[in-house]
């Protein structure tokens, strides 16, 4: 049992990065510019590899917009958590600057593929 453990740590370490280093070429080359044997190389694995964890390259901007989606659901579920939200202007106005901060670390690739 532990055996499978440790793979699935693996496989999840794998795909992490394959997604990781996607997203550092895509800033650096763009995202049409970045091959799929580009990502595999950056993350020291094979085409074969990232194929497992996605079907192609759009596969990761949905797990990116997965990601994304995550942090405005925690963002919000945050806010009306608290005794005093403030008004609904408030929490719009926090979620564009939580937008400004997630697009500027994930870079404009992203979002320009993604929209």
């Amino acid at each position: 049992m532990e055996k499978i453990d440790r793979r699935a740590i693996k496989s999840e370490i794998t795909k992490r990065l394959l997604f990781e280093s996607a997203t550092q070429l895509f800033r650096e080359k763009g995202f049409y510019a970045t091959t799929i044997e580009d990502i595999a190389a950056a993350a020291g694995t094979s085409v074969g590899a990232f194929y497992y964890h996605f079907c192609c390259k759009e596969d990761l901007v949905y797990t990116w917009a997965d990601d994304l989606d995550q942090k405005y659901n925690e963002y919000y579920l945050t806010q009306m958590q608290q005794p005093m939200h403030g008004n609904a202007l408030e929490i719009i106005h926090g979620m564009f600057y939580l937008s400004l901060d997630i697009y500027s670390r994930w870079g404009c690739a992203f979002a320009a593929v993604s929209y």
